[in-house]
């Protein structure tokens, strides 16, 4: 219904078909896509009414049927986190005319507001989204702390481009759908 909709509508430059989808969040064994075996979920679910790429895969299909050329948009899994890329198989998404997005929250613990001027950056911040040591109800395993600045964000978008480079992805079909700064009383830092 949304393809017959906006075919052709001047205003429309592509369809988002899910907004941080987030199949992962229903299985225990994956409480964090940052210290979890993310390739070991996706193994064990491949195939199944979980697998991301099959449930988009029918979507596009169904789309394509009604517009040929519309630009589709992909979010990563995880409720977008780039690391949700590296499951997603343009070989099953069988598509010429996709967009890739993830979404820029990281890290997280320091742009949330959360933070409660706990973290600085460039300082050391916990990532993923395991429980912090000292918040109230927390428990093990406990979210690494590890020292951010440039240099580590850079360390952590090499995977993305890793990703790109594996199955030919250029750079005009990727885009960061959301994204965040820490902002305190004094601004945005």
């Amino acid at each position: 219904k949304m393809a017959e909709r906006f075919k052709d509508h001047p205003a429309v430059v592509g369809l988002n078909l899910y907004n941080e989808p987030s199949p992962e969040r229903t299985d225990p064994m994956l409480r964090d896509w940052y210290t979890g075996d993310y390739e070991k979920w996706y193994a064990k679910i491949k195939g199944t009414p979980q697998d991301l790429n099959l449930f988009y895969r029918k979507i596009i299909k169904s789309i394509r049927k009604v517009d040929k050329k519309i630009p589709i948009i992909l979010d990563s899994g995880f409720y977008g986190t780039p690391y949700a890329l590296k499951i997603m198989d343009p070989e099953i998404l069988a598509d010429d005319n996709l967009v890739y997005s993830f979404h820029h929250y990281i890290p997280y613990r320091f742009i949330s507001s959360a933070n409660r001027g706990r973290f600085q950056y460039p300082g050391n911040i916990p990532t993923g989204e395991l429980d912090l040591v000292n918040d109230e109800n927390a428990y093990p395993p406990f979210a690494p702390v590890e020292p951010w600045n440039k240099q580590r964000m850079k360390e952590f978008y090499k995977p993305i481009v890793d990703w790109m480079n594996e199955h030919g992805v250029s750079s005009e079909q990727m885009y960061v759908g959301e994204f965040g700064a820490h902002r305190s009383q004094k601004g945005v830092i």
